[in-house]
């Protein structure tokens, strides 16, 4: 009767904008292992990312670096933002800054929650889920009609 639930995952659109190559390649990996099979875009800087947005308005879920050299993930955040409602796209931001000012900041403008690096696939999917859990259910409504 219709397409499986897990259908959604094949269409879900992902941009990774993280400058640490090894970094970026476990990011996408794990997305892989977690069974999304839809278009993953990767970003070495903000402003290729920014560039990515430009070319694919679809995007479902941006995963963010905070310190790379152009652009940082906070202002590239709020590019974002700028540009696309906050309900249109889920914001994971994955970094190793720990004040708990600059992460209350990003979460306060822009990011939907924060992933401490380094990180495991565990803890990376609980915050995964808990981002796309809006994006979930709206792509599996629109595989409904």
């Amino acid at each position: 009767m219709g397409d499986k639930p897990e259908n959604w995952k094949n269409r879900i659109k992902f941009l990774v904008v993280e400058d640490d190559i090894p970094v970026r390649t476990f990011t996408v990996r794990i997305l892989k292992l977690l069974g999304f099979s839809g278009t993953i875009y990767e970003a070495e800087s903000g402003k290729e990312g920014l560039a990515v947005m430009s070319r694919d308005k679809d995007i479902h879920c941006i995963i963010c670096d905070w310190h790379m050299s152009d652009i940082d993930g906070f202002a590239f955040i709020q590019r974002v933002r700028a540009e696309r409602p906050q309900e249109d796209i889920a914001i994971l931001m994955a970094s190793g800054e720990s004040m708990t000012g600059k992460i209350t900041d990003v979460l306060e403008h822009g990011a939907d929650d924060y992933l401490m690096k380094p990180f495991t696939t565990e803890d990376f999917q609980k915050k995964l889920d808990k981002v796309l859990s809006g994006i979930k259910e709206k792509l599996e409504q629109d595989t409904v009609r």
